[in-house]
């Protein structure tokens, strides 16, 4: 085991004692969580009516805090929620809808960075290379935005990569200037990740690294010369350091394609990513270079919270942290009904609510998560999909699930989304642009969703509704940022011409 390896995983010990006692007692965690948050959202303007008990709580989401937060944002620096300095505005990444905001202040910053420590314990366990090499933790750009009152606007995965121990930051492959904007990231950050071998690949979604392994592949010459010569770099990155012995081995390794990560990078111990929903739908487009190399499931985590420390490298989710924040749950038809964390059923899906030491109090973030076991006392989830993430054809619903089940092995090249005709005659599967055997697929993906629906079906065959068709709608895929914290998604409520 590295010597960097030991220090961390003993420095984290106790933070995963500590998580390993929450799941064991996840009642008196939650009691005493609750006290705190209590305490701070009483040092807060927002909450008017002290309550004592979080059930005396009602459902909120965001639109409740919208105006809150708009008018903190443009006029003051202290978060209006729990009365603390605000150190940070993280912006939603969501690519429809209206931006949202979130207040970042150190409490909560301590609060969610709580799943790390005994993430990397488990990375320690598990992988004793991990961290004998730099690591690759691919995050969103810088912040380009400011508040009226002088605070920055990004993203939170941006913001936690400057603000993690000095330890783990030294480990970082990618130099903070190549995090400028995405064109330099795409275009420069492979070179950085070349220059060196590597322990491991921290991603959010497996289509950032599909794209990185496509930058190398294409970008490749360039890349040769500026490890023998940086000249073609540029002026506000930082120079260039590669062994000649490596120079070689990519030299040899950068001429076969596909290219192969094991082979380039030969101390890869592993890829951590999100696995299930949507980016389970990706992670067979990076197979191709990856072979062997075992793929991890990444903490569940939005802007609001993280919330899971996944412990198991085949197993997809990971028990809740019952000292991150409070989950609590509903079955959707069912939200008068809310459930604690140790009373779900092993199998069954719910919503959750999360209540936080950013102030937001039984929160509703829209996600439907899997129950798929127990860690001691704490469920171990995994992310199904978005709330209400539905298409609605007269009597007909089509759900992401259904969509995803109907994939089977297809795969297309090109970035795609499915919506409904603006007439709702039926679906329309947009795509970028066009690929060999477009027609074909989509017509094998309209009929095992025929399977999947029986609704669906019966319209098809009533006349009720057309099969998929397809548009090539380049200009609206063009529209995405893509970026580390990008969330991948197949399927849009509403047409995609009226948006």
């Amino acid at each position: 085991m590295a010597f960097t390896t030991k220090i961390v995983q003993s420095l984290t010990y106790f933070p995963y004692r500590s998580f390993v006692r929450d799941c064991k007692n996840p009642v008196a965690a939650k009691a005493r969580l609750w006290a705190e948050i209590s305490l701070l959202i009483n040092k807060g303007d927002f909450w008017k009516t002290p309550h004592k008990n979080l059930d005396q709580f009602p459902i909120s989401d965001y639109e409740d805090y919208r105006q809150t937060i708009e008018t903190a944002y443009k006029n003051s620096n202290i978060c209006p929620i729990t009365g603390e300095p605000i150190l940070f505005w993280s912006e939603s990444g969501g690519t429809t809808g209206k931006s949202k905001k979130y207040p970042i202040t150190e409490i909560y910053k301590k609060s969610f960075q709580s799943t790390t420590p005994p993430l990397l314990h488990s990375f320690c366990k598990r992988f004793p290379k991990f961290l004998q090499k730099p690591v690759l933790y691919f995050a969103s750009t810088l912040p380009e935005k400011i508040s009226p009152q002088g605070i920055e606007l990004g993203f939170i995965s941006g913001y936690n990569y400057r603000n993690i121990p000095p330890l783990l930051a030294k480990k970082y492959a990618f130099p903070i200037e190549v995090f400028k904007d995405r064109e330099t990231f795409f275009r420069w950050g492979p070179l950085y990740a070349l220059c060196t071998d590597l322990s491991a690949m921290i991603a959010i979604t497996p289509s950032i690294i599909e794209q990185f392994a496509t930058e190398i592949e294409k970008n490749k010459n360039l890349y040769l010369r500026c490890l023998k010569n940086d000249k073609e770099v540029p002026a506000h990155l930082p120079k260039i350091h590669c062994s000649l012995e490596r120079q070689k081995l990519l030299e040899h390794e950068l001429s076969i394609t596909p290219i192969d990560f094991s082979r380039i990078w030969p101390s890869l111990s592993f890829i951590c990513c999100w696995k299930s929903a949507t980016c389970g739908l990706q992670l067979p487009r990076i197979n191709k270079w990856v072979k062997k190399i075992p793929i991890i499931d990444a903490t569940y985590s939005a802007t609001e919270a993280w919330m899971t420390v996944p412990m198991e490298t085949e197993q997809i989710g990971g028990p809740f942290h019952p000292n991150a924040l409070i989950l609590e749950f509903f079955h959707s038809d069912k939200p008068e009904k809310i459930l604690q964390a140790w009373e779900l059923a092993i199998g069954e899906q719910y919503e959750v609510l999360l209540t936080t030491k950013m102030g937001f109090i039984r929160y509703r973030l829209y996600d439907i998560v899997r129950c798929n076991g127990y860690f001691h006392k704490s469920p171990i989830l995994e992310f199904v999909e978005k709330a209400g993430n539905t298409v609605s054809l007269g009597q007909c619903r089509i759900s992401e699930t259904h969509i995803l089940a109907s994939l089977g092995s297809l795969d297309f090249s090109n970035s795609w989304l499915i919506a409904p005709a603006v007439d709702g005659s039926g679906l329309v599967f947009y795509i970028e642009t066009t690929e060999d055997q477009l027609e074909k697929k989509v017509a094998l993906l309209d009929l095992q969703l025929q399977k999947n629906n029986s609704d669906y079906a019966e319209d098809i065959r009533d006349g009720l509704l057309k099969p998929i068709r397809i548009k090539v709608h380049s200009d609206y895929f063009k529209n995405f940022e893509t970026h580390a914290q990008n969330k991948p998604k197949v399927i849009q409520k509403n047409p995609i011409e009226t948006i």
